[in-house]
């Protein structure tokens, strides 16, 4: 994986110089009835996730994103099957906070969570 600056715009129009994208990476979790993609909280860096692919034999399955225990978004299924989402505006997490993605089934359920960490 290779490191880069990345540009931030903030509210006035201003260019935030100094953001280094320290790495990218999927996070993958299978289980049957409750599957938690997740990726550890690391101290002076922050998690930003750009979208999930799920599975789940359950037709009202619930997938949840979340920092640490804190669920941020939440949508229900209403067919069993793989779903997938890319944020258009991703989803930057607090400084050292775990990233998840969360999926139930009855009998095989699968979450996968990509984005990339910042050194904060």
């Amino acid at each position: 994986m290779k490191t880069g600056t990345v540009q931030e715009i903030d509210g006035n129009g201003n260019v935030i110089n100094g953001l280094v994208i320290q790495s990218t990476w999927p996070v993958t979790h299978s289980h049957a009835t409750a599957a938690d993609a997740t990726l550890a909280g690391v101290a002076a860096t922050r998690h930003v996730i750009t979208g999930y692919i799920v599975y789940s034999d359950k037709a009202t399955a619930v997938v949840n994103v979340k920092q640490d225990t804190t669920v941020l978004y939440t949508t229900t299924f209403t067919a069993a099957g793989e779903k997938v989402l890319t944020f258009p505006t991703p989803i930057a997490l607090a400084v050292a906070t775990a990233a998840h993605v969360t999926i139930d089934g009855t009998a095989a359920c699968k979450a996968n969570m990509f984005g990339y960490t910042l050194i904060a």
